[in-house]
């Protein structure tokens, strides 16, 4: 569970960074001017596909990668062409799903991934990279048990 901390700065790392350049980047895009993508949905699909390679790296054996942004899903679940930044980093995570075969992505509500905004928050005020393997840490330890409850 450590892991998913530092996935967490990582990914709130790489929203700041796409948060900075995207006008740069949709500037030379064949999106038109009043496009509506938003750098939030950059910085979910550039954690999408870190999560696809951290899964293809250390568990293949995932099968089901679970999301609250529907944009980044229904991207993925199709194959149109866009050559969009946004396109290719949809692009990038489709070459990860077809090496991990089992893989599905399920869409699921914002309210149903509290754990997941929790880590988030937390990571942003680490100041190091922490894993953890076993026993999660305090600040989640009532979300995961209110997960538990409402299964």
């Amino acid at each position: 569970m450590l892991k998913v901390v530092s996935f967490a700065k990582k990914f709130l790392q790489q929203w700041r960074v796409a948060n900075h350049s995207l006008p740069k980047i949709t500037a030379n895009s064949s999106r038109p001017e009043n496009d509506t993508l938003k750098p939030p949905t950059i910085a979910e699909t550039l954690g999408v596909r870190e999560a696809l390679s951290w899964i293809k790296a250390k568990f293949p054996e995932v099968q089901t990668i679970e999301m609250d942004a529907l944009l980044v899903y229904n991207a993925l679940q199709n194959d149109e062409e866009d050559n969009s930044y946004f396109g290719i980093l949809i692009d990038e995570c489709h070459l990860f799903v077809r090496e991990l075969s089992n893989l599905k992505f399920s869409w699921v509500q914002r309210s149903a991934k509290q754990l997941a905004h929790t880590l988030a928050k937390a990571a942003s005020s680490l100041h190091v990279n922490v894993e953890w393997s076993y026993f999660p840490p305090l600040f989640i330890s009532n979300v995961l048990f209110a997960d538990l409850m409402n299964e």
